[in-house]
């Protein structure tokens, strides 16, 4: 299909309306046709097997426990393993090889709330501002005595 016309060069969308066709299929014409070897190749994807992930995964996560997974994933991709994120995260889990997130770690560990056994042994502070009549802006600085909450 040529764009060249009597008039000069057609635009793509002009092509298409003349011929009823949409412009992905005149572009889709100008690609060179996959050899069948490429097909196959292009269907079945350059991904790793599952045995092969796992191993791949242990031997990055041995040397570094503390990489999470796009760590992990970058380093895999590298190597020439590809995987998706998560398909890695998944195999990282079920090893119990991934460190749970902050917040759960945090909220398990003391519930939200400093715990204090005795009085007087720690104070928490705030610092705030209040407008007043009087003196306009004041700052205000609350103490509490956690173990006295």
């Amino acid at each position: 299909m040529s764009r060249e016309t009597s008039r000069g060069k057609a635009c793509v969308r002009q092509l298409g309306k003349a011929f009823k066709v949409c412009p992905q299929a005149y572009y889709r014409s100008r690609q060179r046709p996959l050899r069948e070897a490429e097909q196959r190749r292009r269907r079945q994807g350059p991904w790793a097997s599952a045995s092969d992930l796992e191993v791949g995964i242990e031997r990055v996560v041995e040397g570094h426990r503390g990489w999470g997974v796009r760590k992990v994933w970058a380093c895999l991709r590298r190597e020439g393993l590809i995987a998706s994120r998560k398909r890695i995260l998944a195999v990282m889990r079920a090893k119990g090889w991934v460190v749970p997130p902050i917040r759960e770690r945090q909220e398990s560990a003391r519930g939200g709330q400093v715990l204090v056994a005795d009085s007087n042994r720690r104070w928490a502070t705030d610092l705030t501002t209040a407008w007043t009549r009087k003196d306009g802006v004041a700052a205000i600085a609350p103490v509490v005595d956690c173990g006295d909450r």
